[in-house]
């Protein structure tokens, strides 16, 4: 009897030794949980944008083109990128892109550039219109005064045939208010593009077909326009014979015949031979 209550006595005291193991364990594991879940200092967050779809070169950028997110601010600075990047979307507006950029990337300050300050001659051609460039000389083109921004009408000097007449020069002027994007008289950093006097000039579709038709089949001068001056002036061209008020020689068969006069008899021994005198 006095063995069975030893070993209750025993199991009672191994079952409380093991509650307060058990509950000294938890006990730990709740310290330590509350130390990790103590409130934390907010990580700085920042707005950057970012692509939201692929963008071509040289294309205007879009509010619907592009996302705003919160990223760690310490992320672009360890990229070294805090100063490249836009907050807003509006800080984008009348940007183009200078590369091709995919979609989800950081959107960078240095792949944006204005129209204005694109070199690439494309971001400085009016939409709708075309770059063609022609050949220039320096007594055709204002003795090269011409700059871009200006504004020309372009005269062709024609040789033109008429029927039964020799070949006469006539002028006529072209096109009219017509834009010079660039001029290269030869002398300019820029000869890899030409060694040559050339001016490029900003024209609709249908100018440029005139344009290069004129090109090759005259010879072509510039007259530079007032800058304010944009009003379209009616004109049929003009040719020497205008210029000097003259007009045609007549056609042979244009020529009247001579008037009959009185007729002469003139006699050589037995023969006679009657002439008209012309009046």
């Amino acid at each position: 009897m006095g063995r069975s209550r030893s070993t209750l006595l025993l199991l009672l005291v191994s079952a409380a030794l093991a509650g307060l193991g058990i509950w000294l364990m938890n006990d730990v594991i709740a310290k330590r949980t509350r130390q990790v879940q103590v409130p934390q200092a907010p990580e700085d967050l920042v707005s950057v944008v970012f692509t939201a779809r692929d963008i071509p070169m040289r294309t205007e950028i879009r509010t619907d083109m592009l996302s705003v997110r919160q990223i760690p601010r310490k992320a672009l600075t360890t990229m070294g990128i805090e100063a490249d990047v836009y907050s807003t979307p509006d800080e984008t507006a009348a940007l183009f892109s200078k590369v091709p950029m995919v979609s989800d990337e950081i959107l960078r300050r240095s792949k944006l550039t204005t129209r204005e300050e694109a070199t690439a001659l494309s971001f400085r051609v009016p939409e709708g219109k075309r770059a063609v460039t022609v050949s220039i000389e320096e007594a055709k083109a204002v003795g090269y005064a011409i700059v871009p921004g200006d504004r020309v009408d372009v005269i062709g000097l024609f040789e033109v045939e008429e029927q039964g007449q020799d070949t006469i020069q006539q002028t006529q002027t072209v096109l009219q208010d017509v834009e010079v994007l660039e001029i290269n008289v030869g002398n300019t950093p820029n000869q890899q593009t030409s060694t040559r006097p050339v001016a490029t000039l900003a024209v609709t579709p249908e100018q440029a077909e005139v344009l290069v038709l004129t090109e090759l089949s005259a010879r072509i001068h510039f007259a530079l326009r007032n800058f304010r001056d944009t009003a379209e002036v009616q004109s049929d061209g003009t040719s020497i014979s205008e210029v000097l008020g003259r007009t045609a020689a007549p056609t042979i068969s244009e020529v009247p015949a001579p008037k009959q006069g009185p007729t002469i008899e003139i006699f050589s021994g037995a023969n006679k031979t009657s002439v008209s005198v012309p009046r």
